[in-house]
């Protein structure tokens, strides 16, 4: 009964807090600093057909010459899936989806804007490692996670309901 008990937890561990909740994720780089992340808590809500919904919270900071400034904790979701990976956040009663594509054919200036998702959507899927490497090359860990996710653009979608 014990060892059941047991293994049923292990088993919903996620692999991000499997590998520390303290790691800092670092996402885009611009002109104040870089974006990063530290996500602190992932927990499994829903299983889908292609995919499982977690509820997350994620730590972010600014990252400057100055010092490290934190920009406050966040609550979100993300649908881990092979075939239609989201971020997903609430806001003002509105749900919206930024759905991830990883074979993207959009110019690079303008998958650019949409790396802290990426880094965010693996991180929370795969493991702090797994984002990072994401941000670095997104399609790269797609293919070897066996991604098939037709969208040529990453997207916003206004959602009913998550």
């Amino acid at each position: 009964m014990w060892l059941r008990l047991i293994l049923l937890v292990l088993l919903s561990i996620t692999p991000a807090l499997a590998q520390g909740p303290d790691e800092l994720i670092r996402g885009l780089c611009h002109k104040e600093g870089c974006d990063e992340f530290r996500l602190l808590a992932a927990e499994r809500v829903a299983e889908g057909a292609d995919g499982t919904l977690m509820r997350t919270q994620i730590q972010s900071f600014l990252a400057s010459p100055a010092g490290r400034q934190s920009l406050g904790e966040a609550m979100g979701y993300a649908y881990c899936s092979q075939t239609r990976p989201a971020i997903l956040a609430q806001r003002g009663g509105q749900t919206r989806a930024y759905m991830i594509a990883p074979f993207s054919t959009e110019p690079s200036w303008e998958k650019r804007k949409s790396q802290n998702f990426v880094a965010l959507y693996f991180t929370i899927c795969h493991g702090a490692e797994v984002g990072r490497q994401a941000v670095q090359d997104t399609q790269g860990i797609a293919l070897r996670l066996r991604y098939s996710v037709p969208a040529s653009a990453g997207r916003f979608v206004d959602l009913a309901r998550a």
